[in-house]
């Protein structure tokens, strides 16, 4: 009887460890996402910085649509390269070998961890009350999935002004 109480208590306390575990790996890669997209939307603001103070707020949304546009490219590019696509912000698996030879920053960051895609929102509805923009950049990955089995998204919103 002690035998079996002690078996119990030992597999219990593996189960709990490796529930443990598996939560922390998951919380790092929600961090690590959510430092990607903030790093994306400084990438955006220095775009937008270069403009002039007076620039309009359709200004900043042209500049931004500009940098959206050529990261989305690239983005594309990386994706390809590592053997998935992205539909919508979604990943999904081309199967194949991914080609680790590609000179991409995004590239080069994204190799560490799981495929990941993203998409912006401009969400110029809000006022701010001078000549800023808010975007909101949403990465989604194949690292970690939600409770209906889906590529989880991070969702990190930053507000864009020329200084």
């Amino acid at each position: 009887m002690t035998t079996l109480v002690l078996s119990l208590g030992v597999v219990l306390f593996g189960k709990a460890t490796s529930n443990t575990l598996t939560a922390s790996t998951d919380n790092a890669e929600r961090q690590r996402v959510a430092l990607m997209a903030s790093d994306i939307n400084n990438v955006m603001a220095a775009r937008v910085a270069s403009l002039p103070v007076t620039a309009n707020q359709q200004a900043v949304i042209n500049s931004l649509n500009g940098i959206m546009g050529e990261l989305r490219t690239e983005a594309t590019n990386a994706a390809s390269s590592q053997g998935y696509r992205c539909e919508g912000n979604r990943p999904v698996m081309n199967g194949g070998t991914p080609n680790r030879n590609n000179s991409s920053t995004l590239f080069r960051s994204w190799t560490s961890g799981p495929p990941v895609c993203f998409e912006f929102v401009l969400l110029n509805n809000i006022n701010t009350g001078f000549n800023g923009v808010w975007v909101e950049t949403r990465i989604s990955w194949l690292g970690l999935k939600n409770a209906s089995d889906t590529p989880e998204t991070i969702r990190v919103p930053g507000l864009i002004s020329p200084l």
